[in-house]
């Protein structure tokens, strides 16, 4: 039986502060909302030919997941660690994961949130990473049958068949492979005990994220600041994602960017029109809107009156102003 699963992360990504850190431990300003594709920029043109493999060397893999590193370590053997890996993933960072599994082999493909290819130098990283993190557990340190990367042939191929093991570049996609006989081996020490216990933890925290997009931009919005609202892209540049991810994103959560603002500018606009007596221009100034009209129109649109009608309304009600 071949099963195809496919995770998609909805997180805030840690594993794109953590790059971030690596660089400015080497010297490099870094914008926290910049994309991570900046940064692996900054680290090649520094010199470095393989700076994913380097931040893999370099990261403690305990600080990239929360609890999914010890769910790892204390899985029964190699396919249940994978298929951990997949559900978890959200965990670690945003980028997808698709799991293809069969008796025969599993394959691990790495994508962007958006179901792209993933940047060359993030799947260097995660894949070192991945390694790193099976090596010490499995016996005699199993590595994958293969890794398949979409870059070409590098100048230092050696970097990474010392990182990753039997490497094949030019490809097109980028996976990790592992045959049957790597699947069925047993993790090291691993306790059935510690696995019982973080299951259920890490199950509510990826739960929790159903709606965390939506929780996070509504937070970023409602921000006490006069003024229209921050654009979409400056809200994506603040949470480390392009805004097309952002807007699907909040699409799988059931909404979308321009309806939060709309959300959050009705709640503003109604909240300063049933308080202390304010002018019409002064009131959208303060919401966003470019003119008293346009404000009137989408007072009209949330609830069928005209400001002042609802100024009237709002006052004449128990504990109005």
């Amino acid at each position: 039986m071949t099963g195809r699963v496919v995770q998609s992360s909805s997180a805030p990504d840690p594993v794109a502060a953590l790059i971030r850190t690596f660089a400015r431990g080497l010297g490099h300003r870094t914008d926290e909302t910049a994309p991570v594709a900046d940064t692996w920029r900054a680290l090649r043109s520094s010199g470095d030919l393989a700076p994913g493999l380097s931040f893999a060397a370099w990261a403690a893999p305990s600080a990239v997941g929360g609890p999914l590193i010890p769910l790892l370590a204390n899985s029964p053997d190699l396919r249940f660690m994978l298929e951990q890996l997949h559900r978890f993933h959200p965990l670690f960072g945003q980028d997808r994961i698709e799991l293809a599994l069969s008796p025969r082999r599993a394959t691990l493909t790495l994508l962007s949130s958006a179901g792209d290819p993933a940047l060359p130098d993030t799947v260097d990283a995660c894949f070192a990473l991945l390694c790193r993190v099976i090596r010490p557990l499995t016996e005699p340190g199993l590595r994958p049958e293969r890794v398949l990367l979409r870059r070409p042939p590098p100048a230092r191929p050696d970097l990474y068949r010392e990182a990753l093991g039997t490497v094949w570049f030019a490809a097109d996609h980028d996976s990790c492979e592992f045959d049957a006989v790597a699947l069925d081996t047993p993790i090291a020490q691993a306790d059935p005990m510690v696995l019982r216990i973080l299951q259920p933890y890490a199950e509510r925290q990826v739960a929790q994220q159903g709606q965390r997009w939506t929780v996070t931009v509504t937070r970023i919005l409602t921000a006490p600041v006069d003024g229209a609202s921050p654009s979409l892209l400056t809200v994506s540049r603040h949470l480390a994602v392009s805004p097309r991810s952002l807007q699907q994103r909040l699409q799988a959560e059931g909404t979308t960017y321009s309806t939060l603002v709309d959300a959050v500018q009705r709640e503003r606009a109604l909240a300063l029109l049933a308080g202390k007596e304010q002018l019409l221009t002064g009131i959208a100034a303060r919401v966003g809107f470019s003119s008293p009209a346009a404000l009137t129109r989408a007072v009209r649109r949330w609830t069928g009156m005209s400001p002042s009608q609802y100024r009237s309304l709002a006052r004449s009600e128990p504990g109005g102003a």
